[in-house]
């Protein structure tokens, strides 16, 4: 449910961080803001930064939907954004 209104929202009132908000469930959970602020401040501004959002746009949706059918999936990827949350912040 929480994928299906993210989706109607994305075109036009959130920017798409797919895999982390069908991890967190909720688009404001912190560490999905962080990701988001992290894309628009880090990863756009250079090219491999920019050509990751490419591929991301392109699978992450697709790994979202697999997410929100396979429950069990959600609690390891939760700690592996977790953890790359910690390492992109120090």
């Amino acid at each position: 449910h929480a994928f299906k209104t993210f989706l109607k929202m994305a075109n036009s009132e959130r920017p798409r961080c797919f895999i982390a908000t069908s991890a967190f469930i909720y688009p404001e959970a912190p560490e999905v803001i962080f990701l988001r602020n992290f894309r628009d401040q880090k990863l756009k501004t250079n090219f491999l930064g920019r050509k990751f959002i490419l591929i991301y746009y392109r699978y992450s949706p697709r790994i979202a939907c697999l997410m929100d059918k396979q429950k069990w999936v959600k609690p390891p990827v939760r700690q592996v954004l977790r953890l790359l949350i910690k390492c992109v912040s120090n």
